[in-house]
């Protein structure tokens, strides 16, 4: 038995979810219609009968009244009254099924709104589900079987090739079309690394089928490992009959996911080949990193077994063997088979040909001479010159995808915008946003998001150019570092401070750039050349610059000074300091100016923040209400706000002129570093200690948007001039570029 592990404590209040249904749905049934509804004319479709319903929307067989054929339509009626998260997955679903293609996974259609319901229509599957063919099967039908699973692992494969994780999958989940191919379905758990859908302890996924890391609620450890136990669960069940952790309720069957060993495979069915029973034991390892990393590995596992071996009708009748003790060379030789079969799946998978004729029943396996494995099996050495057929199928395959994506971009930009009324008053307002699909446009087209790697440590802060075509980034390796905001190519490194530096901003023009150093430094840069023009120092000879920023026309520098809890302002031509704050009890780590550089603001470790007279260096108010650290405090575009981050693991709103607190963004379980407003004042983005930047409504404080990538703590984070991106800084080493809107 495995060591004594939890399980997430809100599995004992799931008892009443049906063994067979995701958890995920057993919570959302209660927002969907329990009984037949009044429902919407689907435009081109005639409804025909409800066919299912889940936790994600009700699905209904339908005839597509120009086509004539039939379809399966899933809908979500009245969606602008349900739950914020079904929708979401909703669109989740609907996107991750159009964007990937294999023979074995459902086909979607056509995205669209009607009213208030919004559906998406896809192929219909009438035989049934994989869990009807196991309920009506009497014994295990392994010549039957195998085939099927052998095309549902390397649809996976594909998934997975693709960055997608499916989280739940399971025999309910595999429908069957009217020519008896499986189908994988149901994406609306999925996870793509656009999108992240899960709370940090959420339970994801079907009982029976969960691995031990859904089974214990660490929703950041899921990804295609945990699929992989999942098929291996499916394979158990499939050639054993039995499922390898039933009991009587829930939070039992969890319990023994995570402590229990399952039963040898082949103590169920002697009849199963011993290498086959090992493939599902490594599946079903409890540690992720102990199983196949992906369905792809998994699938080239599964053609060594099925396909470099005796034919899949001839399988049960396969006697138990033992296993030698491989030499050094056998050894040696079964990883170049597996690294050659892993290659040949791969790289199919991710041009989407993936072996399909393959795994058809009766057709070419590895057995034949001729076939595709068993000459990549005799002879591992790459070709210089792959068939052309082959590239060719790879490059349609690559064109393919993208005018998916770009389809199924536009049907959903068509969804949120349509013209008011049906097309009537058009002229005077041609795009007008339904809810509640304009909440989540943003949210499913932020996928873009460009890497700029290159420091050797942490980025503590990074900042577009005036004109967005350029972004600055500062470094505990002590340089500077400009990037082509477009490419993410490095253009120019400056080096000259002695320790590292906290912030780096351009100057309004363009044509220079203010950094602040750990090194008791602020040095001025030309943005071209790299060369140091200029260096501004503290009155001592300890102490760190934590900040510094240009004020609107370019003539005078605010920087954070820590060696006598001041900030001081400094003229940008000469570097000669002109005036200093002095007011706060502790360490100043942020300042920067009003739009019109009559204000200065200051964040401090003494919990507050404060407003002075940028001329005469007097306090005007404080600003009292956090209980931690203030890292950053900086003004509207308007001058008539101030946005506040701070360790106490919120950013504050507050009227800049009255000093009074008008909105506090919660920010979850991590310290708030930095928080800044877009150019046009309606949104703010701040970045967490909890690995996340967020973008929220600066006027209801409604969080909009998620940022997530870096894997670790974001120290900044800064939208571009027109508000179309954001740039973050990360403990990671890296600053990334996303798209905003």
């Amino acid at each position: 038995m495995a060591e004594d592990k939890k399980v997430v404590p809100q599995a004992q209040d799931l008892e009443t979810a049906a063994s067979s249904e995701s958890l995920a749905d057993a919570k959302s049934q209660a927002f969907l219609p329990s009984t037949e509804v009044n429902l919407p004319a689907i435009p081109g479709y005639e409804l025909l009968e409800k066919i299912g319903q889940g936790g994600m929307g009700v699905v209904y067989k339908a005839r597509h009244l120009q086509l004539g054929r039939f379809v399966a339509i899933k809908l979500i009626p009245n969606a602008d009254q349900v739950p914020r998260v079904l929708v979401e997955r909703f669109f989740n679903e609907a996107r991750v099924t159009a964007l990937i293609s294999h023979p074995n996974l459902v086909e979607l259609f056509e995205v669209a709104p009607a009213g208030s319901t919004i559906y998406y229509s896809m192929e219909l599957l009438p035989k049934g589900s994989l869990s009807d063919w196991l309920r009506r099967s009497a014994a295990v039908d392994l010549p039957r079987m195998l085939p099927i699973l052998k095309k549902i692992v390397s649809a996976v494969a594909v998934v997975h090739a693709h960055g997608v994780t499916h989280r739940d999958l399971k025999p309910a989940n595999i429908l069957f079309s009217e020519f008896d191919e499986p189908k994988v379905t149901d994406f609306g758990l999925a996870k793509s690394p656009d999108s992240e859908l899960t709370g940090t302890h959420a339970v994801m996924g079907t009982v029976h089928y969960m691995s031990p890391e859904q089974a214990q609620g660490h929703a950041k450890q899921i990804g295609p490992p945990s699929d992989v136990w999942s098929l291996g669960v499916i394979l158990y069940e499939c050639l054993t009959g039995k499922r390898p952790f039933a009991a009587d309720s829930s939070f039992a069957v969890m319990t023994r996911i995570v402590q229990d060993d399952p039963t040898p495979p082949r103590e169920l069915n002697a009849a199963l080949p011993p290498d086959l029973a090992a493939v599902i034991a490594k599946c079903l390892r409890k540690k992720a990193a102990e199983r196949y990393p992906s369905a792809v590995e998994l699938s080239a596992a599964l053609q060594l077994v099925w396909l470099d071996g005796p034919e899949a009708e001839t399988l049960t009748h396969v006697p138990a063997r033992r296993t030698p003790v491989p030499s050094a060379r056998t050894a040696k030789n079964s990883r170049v088979r597996i690294a050659v079969a892993v290659l040949v799946v791969a790289v199919l998978a991710v041009g989407g040909v993936f072996l399909y004729p393959l795994v058809r029943t009766g057709e070419q396996s590895a057995s034949t001479p001729n076939s595709p494995v068993a000459t990549a099996a005799a002879d591992p050495t790459p070709k210089a010159n792959p068939s052309a057929q082959l590239l060719d199928d790879i490059k349609k395959d690559a064109e393919r995808t993208k005018q998916e994506r770009d389809r199924i971009s536009k049907d959903l930009q068509d969804l949120i915008f349509r013209d008011p009324g049906d097309g009537k008053n058009a002229a005077k307002n041609p795009k007008t946003p339904i809810k509640p699909a304009a909440d989540y446009w943003t949210a499913f087209t932020q996928t873009k998001q460009t890497t700029l790697t290159g420091h050797a440590a942490k980025v503590t802060f990074a900042m577009f150019s005036p004109d967005g075509t350029r972004v600055v980034t500062a470094s505990e390796d002590k340089t500077v570092k400009v990037w082509d905001a477009a490419t993410g190519a490095e253009v120019l490194t400056l080096k000259g401070h002695t320790f590292g530096v906290f912030t780096a901003a351009f100057s309004p023009d363009g044509t220079r750039i203010v950094t602040a150093g750990h090194d008791a430094t602020g040095r001025i840069w030309d943005a071209k050349t790299g060369a140091e023009l200029l260096s501004l120092k503290t009155p001592h000879s300890y102490g760190s610059f934590y900040s510094a920023l240009y004020s609107a026309d370019g003539k005078q520098i605010v920087a954070a000074v820590t060696s006598d809890y001041s900030a001081a302002v400094w003229d940008a031509t000469t570097g000669q300091e002109v005036r200093d704050f002095k007011g706060h009890g502790r360490a100043v780590g942020f300042a920067a100016f009003n739009p019109d550089g009559s204000r200065v603001v200051t964040a401090s470790d003494d919990a507050t923040a404060k407003v002075w007279d940028a001329k005469t260096g007097t306090e005007m108010f404080t600003f009292k209400g956090h209980t931690d650290w203030v890292k950053t405090a900086m003004f509207s575009p308007d001058g008539t706000r101030i946005v506040s981050a701070s360790w106490d693991r919120t950013a504050k709103v507050w009227d800049a002129k009255t000093g009074a607190e008008m909105l506090t963004l919660k920010a979850g379980e991590g310290i708030v570093h930095s928080a800044a407003y877009s150019a046009d004042g309606s949104r703010i983005v701040t970045a967490g200690g909890d690995y996340l930047g967020r973008v929220w409504d600066a006027t209801t404080g409604k969080q909009v948007l998620t940022l997530e990538g870096h894997g670790r703590t974001v120290f900044s984070a800064a939208f571009s001039p027109d508000g179309s991106r954001i740039v973050t800084a990360g403990d990671d080493g890296t600053a990334r570029i996303w798209t905003a809107k």
